[in-house]
């Protein structure tokens, strides 16, 4: 994503007589400024926008950064003392020379001496005017570096918003990811407490049928321990003793051994005299 533009100024100077410089453009392209001297890098809460410069009233405006400007060259933003001039001067024309020199001859010999029939010698091609040129240049080259300086702050400084935003991002998703794990945490516990109170209410059911079988249990024990035994070879069914059975068929009275339903027995000599 490329760093946004804007057609807002540079420069904004309020009535009060401060300078703000512009220092960050919005997303929508509207430049936020910072008091000129601020420390670079400024949040981008802290910087005004034209709007708010507006409010203060705004005296004047500039496209540019102000690059101060003398009466004479020397006095531009660039000062310069007599030895640095001379020698860029000298630079200047000794790059000249070695420029003209090279398209013209060429030879191995140069700068000391020129071998060709030319009588070229150092300092031939010398500019004049280098002395006024150069500071100028040098100012200019400075304002223009300024300009560099404030565009490469502004394309940090977006860079760094939108690191802020994406952190700002990935923070708000991480809070909405721990949101529905403490969700699903709630949820799960709720699960285990209804999951536990169904096993409680199990267990005490459960506890509460072993007790009534046991008491089952006991009464019948309770019972059989209080009926009479039968005798050594009597009726299952109505336990009376062969004495008192027919001693023809060995039939009881009620006709129940044997496994009979009605007693048959019809003999005589049965103790209830024949059928009953």
């Amino acid at each position: 994503m490329s760093a946004p533009t804007s057609h807002d100024p540079v420069v904004v100077t309020t009535r009060d007589g401060v300078s703000w410089l512009r220092r960050a453009v919005t997303l929508d392209g509207h430049g936020l400024y910072a008091v000129d001297g601020a420390v670079p890098g400024c949040p981008e809460f802290v910087l005004a926008s034209l709007a708010d410069l507006a409010e203060r009233g705004i005296r004047g405006t500039a496209d540019v950064l102000p690059v101060p400007v003398g009466p004479a060259p020397q006095s531009a933003e660039v000062a310069l003392s007599q030895e640095q001039l001379e020698a860029l001067v000298a630079a200047g024309d000794r790059a000249v020379n070695d420029s003209v020199h090279e398209d013209l001859c060429a030879c191995d010999a140069w700068p000391e001496k020129c071998l060709s029939a030319g009588g070229y010698y150092p300092g031939l091609w010398d500019v004049g005017g280098l002395e006024t040129a150069i500071p100028v240049v040098l100012s200019l080259w400075e304002s223009m570096r300024a300009g560099d300086r404030v565009t490469e702050l502004e394309a940090a400084l977006y860079t760094e918003q939108e690191q802020h935003r994406t952190t700002v991002e990935q923070r708000d998703a991480h809070a909405r990811v721990l949101l529905r794990l403490r969700a699903r945490v709630a949820e799960l516990e709720a699960e285990r407490h209804a999951t536990n109170a169904a096993l409680a209410d199990v267990t005490v059911a459960q506890r509460a049928a072993e007790e009534s079988a046991e008491r089952s249990a006991a009464a019948l024990r309770d019972l059989l321990a209080e009926s009479p035994r039968p005798a050594s070879g009597a009726c299952d069914a109505c336990g009376t003793l062969p004495s008192s059975w027919c001693p023809d068929c060995a039939a009881c009275q009620k006709g129940c051994f044997g496994g009979f339903d009605d007693n048959a027995c019809t003999h005589p000599r049965a103790p209830w005299g024949g059928a009953s």
